[in-house]
């Protein structure tokens, strides 16, 4: 997905979704006891309950780019400037700015704890040595 954040959303800010889609999105339940995973290809980590299902896939696409963003906001995650990594921290303010009730946006998924911190450093670890194959 890096890269596909359509410019049109960071310029005329239309919502970044439906009415429909952000019920979807604000109503799913959260999972506290659920811890995150790692996101191998981007090199993030994601929650599951952050992408609910009954959304379509637009709408999966820019919940995915709000979990880029907080990677690079949050969780010391850097992209190449050629993948315009403020594309995404536009987004992000957009989100924040249009009120949207997110599980991405829970302080505990933000600043991680020494447990999802080690479970992070360990799974970056784990990537970049399967490299080596």
């Amino acid at each position: 997905m890096f890269g596909q954040l359509e410019d049109v959303n960071m310029t005329d800010k239309k919502p970044l979704f439906s009415e429909h889609d952000r019920k979807i999105i604000e109503s799913a339940p959260i999972e506290p006891k659920s811890g995150p995973g790692y996101e191998l290809l981007k090199g993030i980590l994601i929650w599951h309950d952050e992408t609910p299902m009954g959304i379509p896939f637009d709408t999966i696409e820019i919940l995915i780019d709000l979990q880029i963003a907080r990677a690079i906001k949050y969780h010391g995650r850097n992209l190449p400037e050629f993948l315009n990594p403020g594309r995404y921290l536009k987004l992000w303010e957009q989100a924040l700015e249009e009120g949207l009730k997110w599980h991405g946006f829970l302080p505990e998924r933000l600043n991680l704890s020494d447990e999802d911190k080690a479970y992070f450093e360990k799974a970056q670890k784990d990537a970049s040595n399967a490299e080596d194959w």
